[in-house]
């Protein structure tokens, strides 16, 4: 494969490895009358391949990579080839459900994260992007790290975006400790609506916290060149590395036997790990100050329309 140095110069790289993983999966399920809980936990163990070597970051100050062996030149960022994984994920479900059309769950959940991307270890995977635990956290892509500017290598003079900008938490738990508790109530309105088989009403309670910084990058281990930034956000316990509070409504409908429909809404207060607020160390003033900045209120809603035969 080929990446960019810091002087835009494309150049070969890449490292072979041999990948071997293993899984150890626990699972357990209860059922008395109509309560029911289950719990999974899973961990992954091994070595992984990279086999690659990414793009710079274009630091004024690297030079141009050496084309033989740009690793550890031109500011090119290479991952070994061989990586020890060491994952833990878990999560709890429980919920209970009444003849008059009440039903209750509550959800807790683990999602080991990474607070070093070059520690050596992986230890961050995350659970499935179908496992939802809410209409907008680890459902759509929220929040942004940092942004850094600066006078880049191949620009002298000029002023440019050297890197971050990148999404907070994605499209599935990973580095989070979750907890949720929602209701549900079923009304049968068949008598008065007609061609509606039953109608259901709900609303769910989600928060979690970041076990480990999702910014806290030291660029020169990253890059292997001395003397350059390092950037970490200034939450130093999982307390305070929360990532808000959101209320989700629900409402679902059968209508004709074969036409499912649900209209969700939700509304996240963004907790501190969505603010963008880190400490910087830059002994040679590479990239310029980076301002506090809040999160804003999010919400959202979905419109789903299934005709299930």
């Amino acid at each position: 494969m080929q990446v960019t140095d810091a002087m835009q110069n494309q150049v070969w790289a890449g490292i072979d490895g041999d990948t071997l993983l293993y899984f150890v999966d626990l699972s357990a399920r209860y059922q008395y009358e109509n309560y029911k809980i289950q719990f999974e936990g899973i961990y992954i163990g091994g070595n992984v391949t990279t086999g690659l070597a990414v793009d710079a970051i274009p630091f004024r100050g690297l030079g141009a990579a050496n084309p033989s062996d740009p690793c550890g030149s031109g500011g090119i960022i290479c991952l070994p080839a061989n990586q020890p994984m060491q994952v833990f994920m878990a999560a709890l479900e429980a919920e209970g459900s009444y003849k008059w059309g009440g039903q209750w769950d509550v959800e807790a959940g683990y999602a080991e994260g990474d607070g070093h991307s070059l520690s050596g270890k992986i230890t961050q995977l995350g659970f499935r992007p179908d496992y939802q635990i809410a209409l907008l956290m680890f459902n759509r892509p929220l929040g942004t790290s940092p942004s850094y500017y600066g006078e880049p290598a191949y620009a002298p003079g000029t002023t440019a975006k050297l890197g971050g900008g990148q999404w907070i938490t994605g499209n599935f738990v990973n580095n989070a400790i979750y907890f949720t508790a929602g209701y549900k109530h079923e009304f049968n309105i068949s008598d008065s609506v007609p061609g509606c088989d039953w109608l259901k009403v709900g609303g769910k309670i989600i928060t979690a916290w970041a076990p480990k910084k999702n910014v806290n990058i030291d660029f020169s281990q990253v890059i292997g060149t001395a003397n350059l930034p390092i950037v970490s956000e200034t939450a130093n316990t999982i307390f305070k590395r929360w990532y808000g509070l959101e209320f989700d409504l629900s409402v679902e409908a059968k209508f004709f036997e074969y036409l499912y429909t649900t209209l969700e809404g939700g509304i996240l207060v963004p907790g501190r790990e969505y603010n963008i607020e880190v400490g910087v160390i830059d002994p040679g003033s590479l990239i310029e100050p980076i301002p506090t900045d809040k999160a804003n209120l999010g919400w959202g809603l979905r419109l789903t329309a299934t005709i299930d035969f």
